[in-house]
């Protein structure tokens, strides 16, 4: 959602980095993806994996809907937010 994204931006392109630096607004983006996936699994449709972002590598403002991480904060987020 653009409201977590740096100043605010489009839901169409990224900043690099995307989301804002507040602590709260990653564990909240980490928790939305859990709570997707958990949904779509309520309702029969059970998913075996899910990247954390879309089209890693691509530019950082590309004419769709993004959230640009470098290698490492992408890592960071995995390790310390999404993961086991």
């Amino acid at each position: 959602p653009s409201w977590m994204k740096q100043g605010n931006h489009s839901m169409v392109g990224s900043a690099s980095p995307c989301l804002k630096d507040d602590p709260l607004i990653h564990k909240s983006w980490a928790n939305y993806l859990v709570e997707w996936v958990k949904a779509y699994g309520d309702q029969g449709i059970k998913m075996w994996g899910l990247t954390a972002q879309n089209e890693p590598g691509a530019p950082d403002n590309t004419p769709w809907e993004a959230c640009t991480f470098s290698a490492s904060d992408q890592r960071d987020f995995i390790r310390d937010l999404l993961g086991p």
